[in-house]
């Protein structure tokens, strides 16, 4: 059996439902094996340890850090859509994590809400040889949301159903979604809105409902008209197998022929597939002499300068009325990123 079949094996064992775990995983037989994977990989021998790794999660199936090793070998392998079917195989039956046990079940606790529909996954291996994975967009990190924290806290994945199962979550007081990309995660904002549907007295925070309005096109319909406010014209099209002759069409059935136009992917952010259209040439390198296929944003571009020379780009907060600033940058080139 080859090592990747643990996406099998963890799809094929049946349980009564997703598993909410606290577990130390380091001691025990499992612990051990992934202990002594960990040292063939730090040595560059994945062959070896792969199926020790395929071991350790057969001894414990909710070892979390020996799945995302070999998910993240998966991915060095160049075999991204085997390392996605291994997570969400995991995170479908294995969803949840007690992240801070301070007086756990004295106090109510904080449930915190993560997707996996659309987040990245990143490879990533640590100085002592550790590989393991990172997951990256969709989300806003808690990390420095609240000073010295005193309560609990779990952390749910939302993958497939999981959270509509019966008894899913564990007790909580409050739950927050962090999902802030719904162009990322918009599968994942739908489940929990029925799932919230099924649950109106809970207390929730970041209801998914208002976060699937924060699509760049959603904002445009719902702020372009508003007072003080001005928001460029803003479009999503979904193309399929388009050619610049295309793409050119569209910008002119849409009125933005006139004008430099900003072309991007959907979901994407740190300037990945962001590209300025000023003209005919432009276009051509954007698509490169191929096709353009997926959703897209299509916006009119607006020069804006900061004291006649910087642009600028702020990120803000808005909590009770309150507005947080959390990002400041400041470049000489349009596309600003830190």
């Amino acid at each position: 059996m080859k090592p990747y079949d643990i996406v099998k094996d963890m799809t094929n064992t049946r349980s009564s439902g997703p598993v909410f775990y606290r577990r130390d995983e380091n001691s025990g037989a499992a612990a051990d094996l992934y202990k002594k994977a960990i040292g063939l990989l730090a040595r560059n021998d994945t062959s070896s340890a792969l199926p020790v790794l395929r071991q350790c999660i057969k001894t414990d199936p909710a070892h979390f850090m020996a799945t995302r090793a070999v998910a993240a070998i998966a991915m060095k392998n160049g075999q991204d859509s085997t390392a996605r079917a291994i997570l969400e195989a995991y995170f479908t039956r294995f969803p949840g994590q007690t992240l801070r046990s301070y007086k756990l079940g004295t106090r109510p606790a904080l449930l915190t809400i993560r997707g996996f529909s659309g987040t990245r996954i990143i490879p990533w291996r640590s100085d002592d040889g550790t590989v393991s994975t990172r997951f990256r967009g969709g989300h806003f990190t808690t990390r420095f949301l609240v000073e010295n924290p005193t309560y609990p806290e779990h952390r749910y994945t939302i993958a497939r159903d999981n959270i509509l199962r019966d008894g899913a979550l564990p007790p909580f007081g409050a739950m927050l979604n962090t999902i802030a990309d719904p162009d990322l995660e918009s599968e994942t904002l739908r489940t929990l809105e029925t799932y919230v549907s099924t649950a109106p007295d809970i207390v929730l925070l970041n209801h998914p409902s208002k976060v699937l309005l924060t699509t760049r096109d959603a904002n445009y319909q719902r702020l372009r008209g508003m007072p003080g406010i001005r928001f460029p014209q803003t479009h999503r099209v979904e193309f399929d197998n388009s050619s610049a002759d295309d793409v050119a069409a569209t910008m002119t059935r849409l009125g933005l022929d006139d004008a430099p136009v900003i072309l991007r992917a959907t979901g994407t952010h740190t300037a990945r597939s962001t590209g300025l259209i000023s003209g005919r040439a432009d276009l051509d390198a954007y698509v490169r002499g191929g096709l353009l296929n997926g959703p897209h944003y299509l916006i009119r571009y607006v020069k804006s300068l900061w004291r006649d020379a910087f642009f600028r780009k702020l990120r803000l907060f808005a909590i009770d009325g309150v507005l947080y600033p959390v990002v400041c940058h400041l470049d000489k080139v349009w596309n600003v990123h830190g």
